[in-house]
């Protein structure tokens, strides 16, 4: 890098240079002795007058990067790869003419050219010492780390002395750029380079490109502090709520602060589980609203800010293709390599993960999952390993039939048959040994129970789901109607705050109401009704919670009393309950009576879980 103020000293400099060589190429040109080459004297002049006129070619080439990708620019984000790329032509450039201008003074003893190549270095020094070799982000990294290893706990395995030691001799040009990252091998100590001391004690990773300013991360900090202190006063509230009040004194001591780009994963995973579990049931709150845009902000604004080692992963791709031989393996590393590149365009994968998917590929270990998922999804993950070894279809009715229990089956029961499945499902996800006979005849006993008992009920609930959508857009059949609900509820953004969800009910109702061949199977059905009913639910429960508080005399008892009705229904997906709460309010223009509006509401459910719920929740009132 250069500084735009030092530009006009360094085309000095190349000027004196350039007049420089020309003064040397005279000097050999004229001069009557020449040792001769591998043919005769003047082919070897010829050869000489050769090498020193390309170098009057490239020389310009230098004023060229400085002024164009080497040339520092406020506060605009650099280029690294072209600044990397650019300082390697000019070093190779300089050093090269160095190397030719030493060797061609002692093969032509007899021209005296030593006074010309001496005036020939001092000059090539001077230009070298106008640029900046090491880059911004590598000193963010280095002040970073010495940070880090100045801590106490990690003074021992300190890397700091071979980091000094290294950009020193960058700095003095005694090593080239190449030398710098990857190691100096020319002495006997073969000194480490700074792409592998960078990674030591897990700092930085290999597929991880060089980091930001600090500075960079300054509105990602304020997004986290901002939705810290709008949602402490809620959670405080909500401190009794078992999925809420685990996130209050995190939210109240705030201490993640984004400091380097591995930070942005963390902050990122704790802002989106508070505010999806805050969304469930308050999406209608203020304090949750305005969080929902500050992490709308927050991802948009880490796109930027996230930069994979691209090349780096491409590399170890092609490595890891080279290795496996067999079409089975290549598949399954295909497999794998496709669902983690789709991660790293999402900008959704830590570079600790990218560490060790590769370790374990590069060992030939194919039990991989590539998405973290929540931790109380017992379902298994069905890497290229699960499914050569059990086989996917198998793995896939495991799941399914997981997923029908946890969808329909009241709490209690569901808890106690989950604590018995779960310890063998984490089995097989860690390829732990198991006795897989008992349990495939475990999951093919609740297979038939769910075939007895619920999947003959899938058609008609595929029918009222779709019946229930189509209801809800023929109350809106274009913006008239649209902007009346929008003026209602005095939420601008509810139609695209809504469509995300309505899309997923649109897309999923479409596959259960086709003629495809796999849904003639009611258990092939479920994946798709349990999406779209999931989204439509939220919708529905969203709108209604909006439209009940937007009633004039509402107070925070009722409230409280219309939150808990209401999604205990979007608990338990009791969509004809929520699609009546949302008739009911829709048609409504005033709520004089609000004990019985909470009597209409309890009285709505036919669902023995919700009936069950509402029963515990309002017993005092029973």
């Amino acid at each position: 890098m250069i500084d735009s103020k030092t530009l006009p000293e360094l085309k000095k400099h190349i000027g004196t240079l350039t007049n420089q060589l020309s003064l040397f190429e005279t000097k050999v040109k004229n001069t009557p002795d020449i040792e001769p080459g591998e043919k005769g004297p003047e082919e070897e002049r010829e050869r000489i007058l050769s090498v020193l006129n390309s170098y009057q070619k490239k020389i310009p080439d230098i004023e060229k990067l400085a002024s164009g990708p080497l040339l520092k620019n406020g506060s605009n984000p650099i280029d690294i790869p072209a600044v990397l790329q650019s300082l390697e032509r000019v070093d190779k450039i300089l050093k090269d003419l160095i190397q030719d201008v030493e060797q061609i003074t002692e093969d032509q003893y007899e021209c005296k050219l030593e006074i010309y190549k001496q005036e020939v270095l001092k000059t090539v020094e001077l230009i070298l010492s106008t640029f900046d070799y090491v880059l911004p982000n590598i000193r963010y990294e280095m002040n970073f780390m010495e940070k880090y290893y100045r801590e106490p706990a990690n003074m021992s395995k300190t890397v700091v002395p071979e980091l000094h030691k290294l950009v020193h001799k960058l700095e003095e040009h005694t090593i080239t750029l190449d030398e710098f990252f990857n190691g100096d091998n020319s002495d006997d100590n073969k000194a480490q380079g700074y792409n592998l001391l960078r990674r030591k004690n897990g700092l930085f990773s290999k597929y991880q490109f060089f980091d930001n300013s600090p500075d960079a991360y300054k509105e990602l900090n304020d997004c986290y502090y901002q939705v810290c202190k709008i949602m402490e006063p809620f959670l405080r509230d909500k401190r009794s709520e078992p999925d809420l009040g685990k996130f209050y004194f995190q939210v109240k001591e705030m201490n993640m602060n984004i400091s380097r780009m591995s930070d942005i994963f963390d902050t990122g995973v704790f802002l989106t589980s508070l505010i999806q579990k805050s969304k469930k049931k308050y999406s209608y709150v203020d304090e949750v609203r305005k969080s929902v845009a500050l992490l709308q902000k927050f991802n948009e604004l880490k796109k930027s800010l996230i930069v994979y080692n691209e090349p780096e992963i491409k590399r170890t791709q092609q490595v890891l293709e080279s290795r496996f031989s067999q079409e089975g393996e290549k598949g399954r590393l295909n497999t794998i390599m496709d669902e983690t590149w789709s991660c790293i365009k999402e900008k959704q994968i830590d570079f600790s993960r990218l560490d060790m998917i590769f370790s374990k590929l590069l060992k030939k270990n194919f039990n991989i999952v590539v998405r973290e998922k929540d931790a109380d999804d017992i379902t298994i993950t069905i890497t290229p390993h699960h499914a050569n070894k059990y086989g996917r279809d198998l793995l896939n009715r495991i799941n399914i039939i997981i997923q029908e229990i946890d969808f329909w089956y009241p709490p209690n029961e569901k808890q106690l048959l989950f604590q018995n499945i779960a310890k063998t499902t984490e089995k097989i996800q860690a390829d732990e040994p198991l006795d897989k006979k008992e349990f495939v005849e475990m999951m093919q006993n609740y297979d038939q129970s769910m075939e007895r008992n619920i999947r003959k009920t899938y058609p008609d609930k595929a029918k009222e789901l779709a019946s229930i959508y189509s209801a809800f857009n023929k109350l809106f059949p274009g913006q008239t109607q649209k902007i009346k609900l929008r003026k209602r509820l005095m939420n601008e953004s509810i139609w695209e705050e809504i469509s995300y969800d309505m899309e997923k009910v649109k897309r999923n109702i479409a596959v259960l109401s086709s003629n495809n061949e796999s849904m003639k199977k009611n258990v092939n059905k479920f994946p798709f009704l349990r999406v779209a009913i999931e989204h439509l639910s939220q919708v529905l429960y969203d709108l209604s919670m909006q439209l009940f508080i937007s009633f004039e005399g509402i107070d925070g008892r009722s409230i409280t009393n219309m939150t808990n009705i209401l999604s205990t229904y979007n608990e338990f997906r009791d969509l004809p309950s929520l699609w009546a709460a949302f008739s009911y309010y829709f048609s409504k223009s005033s709520m004089p009576n609000l004990s019985v509006n909470e009597k209409i509401m309890i009285e709505t459910t036919k669902e023995p879980r919700c009936q069950a719920r509402l029963r515990e929740l309002f017993k005092e009132n029973d």
